[in-house]
């Protein structure tokens, strides 16, 4: 029985190796999930309104109170409160008109900004999730070929020592009934 144990044995070996096991077990050691977070930098708003205002804004704002003027004189208004009140006005509406079109082209840079900043950080992360993808099937083939060794072992062990107990079963068998 011994011999048709070790035959079996050798003609039947294991996939995995002691190789295997040992790559395994540093594999699973040196794992850090933390590798496979990416580490993204803060957004950067540091966005500011008055960045965007027409270049010549104060020209446009005086330009605009002179023609309100012109205007007025030619109406016969004069500088009066009717020319003044008119001029405050429009002085006011041509600034939050430049203010809206400021603030428009802030935010279409800051939206376009923030789009790349996030791309950039989905690119990372999948990246990470591609690398440890690659590092899980690893540790999986690692493992299956690790378990198959110490399983492959194992029974051979189980195998050996079934035969040693059933030897000394026959032994003490044979004592008995030679008493």
């Amino acid at each position: 029985m011994q011999s048709l144990v070790n035959q079996w044995y050798k003609d039947n070996p294991s996939i995995g190796s002691q190789q295997d096991v040992e790559q395994y077990g540093t594999l699973v050691r040196e794992y850090d999930p933390n590798e496979f977070v990416y580490d993204y930098e803060d957004f950067d708003d540091k966005y500011n309104v008055d960045d965007y205002y027409a270049p010549n804004r104060e020209a446009l704002i005086e330009k605009t109170g002179d023609a309100v003027q012109a205007r007025a004189a030619g109406a016969g208004i004069g500088r009066g409160t009717g020319a003044a009140n008119q001029i405050a006005t429009a002085i006011a509406d041509k600034n939050e008109d430049l203010y809206k079109d400021a603030l428009a082209a802030m935010n279409q840079d800051r939206q376009f900004a923030y789009n790349l900043w996030n791309a950039k950080i989905q690119q990372g992360q999948n990246r990470l999730n591609q690398l440890k993808s690659a590092k899980d099937t690893q540790l999986s083939l690692y493992g299956g070929l690790a378990e198959d060794f110490q399983n492959w072992n194992k029974s051979k062990l189980q195998q050996q020592i079934d035969l040693d107990q059933q030897k000394m079963n026959n032994q003490l068998s044979l004592t008995l009934a030679s008493i």
